[in-house]
Protein backbone atom coordinates (compact mmCIF):
# COMPACT_ATOMS: atom_id res chain seq x y z
CA UNK A 1 0.00 0.00 0.00
CA UNK A 2 1.38 3.41 -0.99
CA UNK A 3 0.30 5.36 2.10
CA UNK A 4 -0.04 9.12 2.33
CA UNK A 5 0.92 10.35 5.81
CA UNK A 6 -0.70 13.57 7.03
CA UNK A 7 0.04 15.22 10.38
CA UNK A 8 -2.83 17.34 11.59
CA UNK A 9 -2.81 19.98 14.33
CA UNK A 10 -5.60 22.22 15.56
CA UNK A 11 -5.73 25.26 17.77
CA UNK A 12 -9.09 25.40 19.51
CA UNK A 13 -11.17 26.98 22.24
CA UNK A 14 -11.96 23.63 23.84
CA UNK A 15 -10.68 20.09 24.21
CA UNK A 16 -13.80 18.08 23.35
CA UNK A 17 -15.42 17.26 20.02
CA UNK A 18 -17.68 20.17 19.16
CA UNK A 19 -15.15 22.84 20.20
CA UNK A 20 -14.50 26.05 18.28
CA UNK A 21 -11.50 25.66 15.96
CA UNK A 22 -9.23 28.68 15.56
CA UNK A 23 -6.78 27.17 13.08
CA UNK A 24 -5.94 24.02 11.16
CA UNK A 25 -2.40 23.06 10.24
CA UNK A 26 -1.50 19.95 8.27
CA UNK A 27 1.53 18.56 6.48
CA UNK A 28 2.08 15.66 4.15
CA UNK A 29 5.29 13.92 5.16
CA UNK A 30 7.43 10.89 4.46
CA UNK A 31 10.87 9.80 3.30
CA UNK A 32 12.40 12.12 5.90
CA UNK A 33 10.80 15.33 4.62
CA UNK A 34 7.77 17.58 4.77
CA UNK A 35 6.31 17.37 1.27
CA UNK A 36 3.30 19.68 1.37
CA UNK A 37 1.70 22.15 3.80
CA UNK A 38 -1.82 23.37 4.55
CA UNK A 39 -3.03 26.03 6.95
CA UNK A 40 -6.28 27.89 7.51
CA UNK A 41 -7.33 30.27 10.23
CA UNK A 42 -11.01 30.31 11.11
CA UNK A 43 -13.43 33.00 12.30
CA UNK A 44 -14.62 31.75 15.72
CA UNK A 45 -18.10 33.19 15.15
CA UNK A 46 -18.55 30.92 12.13
CA UNK A 47 -17.80 27.94 14.38
CA UNK A 48 -20.40 29.12 16.88
CA UNK A 49 -22.97 29.49 14.06
CA UNK A 50 -22.28 25.83 13.21
CA UNK A 51 -23.02 24.88 16.84
CA UNK A 52 -19.44 24.54 18.07
CA UNK A 53 -18.74 25.86 21.57
CA UNK A 54 -16.01 27.52 23.64
CA UNK A 55 -14.66 26.19 26.91
CA UNK A 56 -13.73 28.74 29.59
CA UNK A 57 -10.85 26.61 30.90
CA UNK A 58 -9.27 26.54 27.43
CA UNK A 59 -9.69 30.30 27.03
CA UNK A 60 -7.86 30.73 30.36
CA UNK A 61 -5.18 28.29 29.17
CA UNK A 62 -4.62 30.48 26.09
CA UNK A 63 -4.10 33.49 28.37
CA UNK A 64 -1.16 31.63 29.98
CA UNK A 65 0.57 30.88 26.66
CA UNK A 66 3.42 32.91 25.23
CA UNK A 67 2.86 36.42 23.96
CA UNK A 68 3.95 35.20 20.51
CA UNK A 69 1.28 32.46 20.47
CA UNK A 70 -1.47 34.82 21.61
CA UNK A 71 -0.41 37.52 19.16
CA UNK A 72 -0.32 35.01 16.31
CA UNK A 73 -3.95 34.10 17.00
CA UNK A 74 -4.94 37.76 16.78
CA UNK A 75 -2.83 38.43 13.68
CA UNK A 76 -4.18 35.35 11.89
CA UNK A 77 -7.73 36.62 12.24
CA UNK A 78 -6.91 39.05 9.41
CA UNK A 79 -6.77 36.09 7.01
CA UNK A 80 -9.41 33.94 8.72
CA UNK A 81 -12.13 32.23 6.72
CA UNK A 82 -15.50 30.75 7.58
CA UNK A 83 -15.42 27.27 9.14
CA UNK A 84 -17.15 25.60 6.20
CA UNK A 85 -14.67 27.14 3.76
CA UNK A 86 -11.69 25.96 5.83
CA UNK A 87 -13.10 22.42 5.94
CA UNK A 88 -13.73 22.39 2.19
CA UNK A 89 -10.23 23.77 1.54
CA UNK A 90 -8.69 21.03 3.70
CA UNK A 91 -10.76 18.41 1.87
CA UNK A 92 -9.57 19.73 -1.53
CA UNK A 93 -5.93 19.73 -0.36
CA UNK A 94 -6.25 16.16 0.92
CA UNK A 95 -7.98 15.02 -2.27
CA UNK A 96 -5.11 16.46 -4.33
CA UNK A 97 -2.72 14.24 -2.34
CA UNK A 98 -4.31 10.97 -3.37
CA UNK A 99 -6.80 8.24 -2.64
CA UNK A 100 -8.81 8.44 0.59
CA UNK A 101 -8.11 4.74 1.24
CA UNK A 102 -4.37 5.43 1.47
CA UNK A 103 -4.67 8.58 3.60
CA UNK A 104 -3.33 8.11 7.15
CA UNK A 105 -4.24 11.05 9.39
CA UNK A 106 -2.00 11.55 12.41
CA UNK A 107 -3.01 13.71 15.37
CA UNK A 108 -1.40 14.51 18.69
CA UNK A 109 -3.68 12.36 20.81
CA UNK A 110 -6.14 9.65 19.95
CA UNK A 111 -9.05 11.75 21.18
CA UNK A 112 -8.18 15.27 20.07
CA UNK A 113 -7.22 16.53 16.60
CA UNK A 114 -9.03 13.94 14.50
CA UNK A 115 -12.13 13.77 16.71
CA UNK A 116 -12.49 17.55 17.07
CA UNK A 117 -12.08 18.07 13.33
CA UNK A 118 -14.48 15.21 12.53
CA UNK A 119 -17.10 16.86 14.77
CA UNK A 120 -16.69 20.10 12.82
CA UNK A 121 -17.20 18.27 9.52
CA UNK A 122 -20.37 16.71 10.96
CA UNK A 123 -21.60 20.08 12.23
CA UNK A 124 -21.21 21.50 8.71
CA UNK A 125 -22.79 18.42 7.09
CA UNK A 126 -19.63 17.71 5.06
CA UNK A 127 -18.31 14.19 4.53
CA UNK A 128 -15.14 13.35 6.42
CA UNK A 129 -12.19 13.38 3.99
CA UNK A 130 -10.50 10.36 5.56
CA UNK A 131 -11.50 6.94 6.83
CA UNK A 132 -11.92 6.76 10.60
CA UNK A 133 -9.92 3.52 10.55
CA UNK A 134 -6.95 5.45 9.10
CA UNK A 135 -6.55 7.76 12.09
CA UNK A 136 -3.21 7.47 13.87
CA UNK A 137 -1.86 8.81 17.18
CA UNK A 138 1.52 10.55 17.28
CA UNK A 139 1.38 10.87 21.08
CA UNK A 140 1.16 7.09 21.48
CA UNK A 141 4.17 6.44 19.22
CA UNK A 142 6.10 9.18 21.04
CA UNK A 143 5.35 7.56 24.42
CA UNK A 144 6.56 4.18 23.11
CA UNK A 145 9.95 5.67 22.16
CA UNK A 146 11.07 7.95 25.01
CA UNK A 147 14.69 7.26 24.08
CA UNK A 148 14.29 9.41 20.93
CA UNK A 149 13.97 13.03 22.09
CA UNK A 150 12.24 15.76 20.15
CA UNK A 151 14.46 18.24 18.32
CA UNK A 152 14.44 21.87 19.38
CA UNK A 153 11.24 23.61 18.37
CA UNK A 154 11.10 25.87 15.34
CA UNK A 155 8.32 28.38 14.88
CA UNK A 156 5.75 29.49 17.41
CA UNK A 157 4.61 26.86 19.89
CA UNK A 158 0.81 26.49 19.53
CA UNK A 159 0.75 27.64 15.93
CA UNK A 160 -1.12 24.83 14.13
CA UNK A 161 1.19 24.61 11.10
CA UNK A 162 4.40 24.90 13.13
CA UNK A 163 3.13 22.23 15.53
CA UNK A 164 2.13 19.89 12.68
CA UNK A 165 5.59 20.25 11.11
CA UNK A 166 7.35 19.67 14.44
CA UNK A 167 5.27 16.56 15.19
CA UNK A 168 5.76 15.13 11.69
CA UNK A 169 9.52 15.65 11.86
CA UNK A 170 9.71 13.92 15.23
CA UNK A 171 7.49 11.06 14.04
CA UNK A 172 9.83 10.49 11.09
CA UNK A 173 12.67 10.11 13.63
CA UNK A 174 10.57 7.71 15.67
CA UNK A 175 9.45 5.67 12.65
CA UNK A 176 12.13 6.19 9.97
CA UNK A 177 10.41 3.89 7.48
CA UNK A 178 7.48 6.28 6.97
Amino acid sequence: MNETHIMLDLETLGTAPGSVILSIGAVKFGNGAIQSRFTRHIHPASCERAGLTCDAATALWWMKQSEAARQALITHQKTAVQLEQALLDLMAWLNDLGDIRQRLIWGNGASFDCTVLAAAYRACHISLPWRYSNERCYRTVKALHPEIPEAAREGIHHDALADAEHQANHLMQLLPNL
